[in-house]
């Protein structure tokens, strides 16, 4: 592992692809736009890898909407302990 910005640390040598990515949120909304922990990592590993990505976390987290910005990165399907959310739907203007 070596230093990276903020204090984390990463690991060198050959990049792998994973098949699939889990992503953690602090609230999602019924679009499957999320507000992460604030620092965009999941957005630009999403936006760079193109797998399939799944939210996890508590049907308490839902709200009506997420603020978005122009990098956020919808998931399509959102996990919680009541089961399984397609988030398939266009966001409003």
């Amino acid at each position: 592992m070596i230093a990276g910005r903020f204090g984390t640390s990463h690991p060198e040598g050959e990049i792998e692809v994973p098949d699939l990515v889990l992503v953690p949120f602090l609230a999602f909304d019924r679009f499957g736009y999320r507000l992460g922990y604030g620092g965009g990592y999941y957005d630009r590993t999403l936006a760079a890898l193109d797998v399939p990505a799944i939210g996890f976390g508590f049907a308490g987290q839902q709200v009506d909407s997420v603020p978005t910005g122009p990098y956020d990165v919808p998931l399509k399907t959102i996990v919680t302990e009541r089961g399984i959310i397609r988030a398939d739907l266009p966001k409003p203007l």
